[in-house]
C-alpha cells in the first residue's frame, strides 16, 4: 500500500542532489521553475539551463557572457548557448561544469513535448548530461482517457511502431506501458524519479492510487512525486 506524504514543494524530494535533468512531458518547465522558487526559499542558489531548448523566460544569459567573476555572486538566471526564435538553447558539458562551480543546484531541461502530457521520444532523446545526480520523468495524468493523437507528443510515430488507432483512447495499461517503457528508457541506469503531474486532473482516488502502484511495480525509481504544479501541490509516495 502507498501513503501519500504532503511536501511544501518539490525542491524538498530534490534537495539531495546537485545536477537535476527533468525529462518527459506534462508539465517540466512549471515544476523546474517551482523547483527554483522552493530551493531560492530556502536560501539556496539554484540556477535553470537546458540540454535541449526552453523559453527565454528573463532574466536570462547566454553562456558566451558567461565569466567566473559574474558567477561569483550565483545570480539566478536561465541560460543557453544561443537565442533563436524565443528559445534558449541547449549549453556544453564545459558549462554546465562551470555552473556546478559556484551554484548549489543545477536544473536542466533535457526534453521537449510541446505541451503534451505524454511523449513518445526518438532515439536521440532525451538528452542527458553524464554529470546528472537525478533523473526526473515527468507524466501528465490528464493524458489519462484521452484519444492519444490528442496528448501524446510525437504520435504517429507511436502508433505507427505499436500498431494503434490514433483515435485510440490511453487506458491506464497504455499510460503506464509508455511511461515505464520509452519515456523512461535512457534513464535506467542511473538515479530516478517518476513524477505524475496534475494529478488533481484524476477525480477519483482509487485510480491515481492504481495508477501509482502498476508504475511502481514496473520501475526502480528513488521516490515518486504526485504533483499538481499549477496549484503548488506536491506528494512523495512511500509504499509501507
Amino acid at each position: 500500500m502507498f501513503h501519500f506524504e504532503r511536501v511544501v514543494s518539490i525542491h524538498t524530494a530534490l534537495s539531495p542532489y546537485k545536477f537535476i535533468t527533468f525529462i518527459g512531458a506534462g508539465g517540466k518547465t512549471s515544476l523546474i521553475e517551482s523547483s527554483a522558487s522552493g530551493f531560492m526559499a530556502c536560501g539556496q542558489n539554484p540556477v535553470i539551463t537546458t540540454t535541449t531548448k526552453i523559453y527565454a523566460k528573463p532574466p536570462y544569459v547566454l553562456e558566451s557572457s558567461l565569466t567566473e567573476d559574474l558567477l561569483k555572486s550565483r545570480p539566478f538566471f536561465r541560460i543557453g548557448s544561443n537565442l533563436t526564435d524565443g528559445k534558449l538553447q541547449g549549453v556544453s558539458s564545459k558549462t554546465l561544469s562551470l555552473l556546478g562551480k559556484f551554484y548549489d543546484v543545477i536544473l536542466i531541461e533535457g526534453d521537449g513535448a510541446k505541451g503534451k502530457p505524454l511523449k513518445y521520444p526518438m532515439d536521440y532523446e532525451p538528452v542527458i548530461p553524464d554529470s546528472t545526480d537525478l533523473v526526473v520523468l515527468v507524466c501528465g495524468a490528464d493524458g489519462l482517457n484521452q484519444r492519444v493523437k490528442d496528448v501524446v507528443f510525437r504520435w504517429d510515430v507511436f502508433c505507427k511502431m505499436e500498431g494503434l488507432e490514433p483515435d485510440r483512447i490511453v487506458d491506464e495499461e497504455m499510460f503506464v506501458g509508455l511511461v515505464c517503457g520509452p519515456m523512461l528508457n535512457k534513464a535506467k541506469g542511473k538515479r530516478y524519479s517518476i513524477c505524475l503531474n496534475k494529478y488533481d486532473a484524476v477525480t477519483e482516488k482509487k485510480v491515481l492510487t492504481e495508477l501509482v502502484r502498476k508504475i511502481a511495480k514496473r520501475t526502480e525509481p528513488e521516490f515518486l512525486l504526485l504533483s499538481s504544479a499549477k496549484y503548488g501541490i506536491f506528494y512523495m509516495a512511500r509504499t509501507f
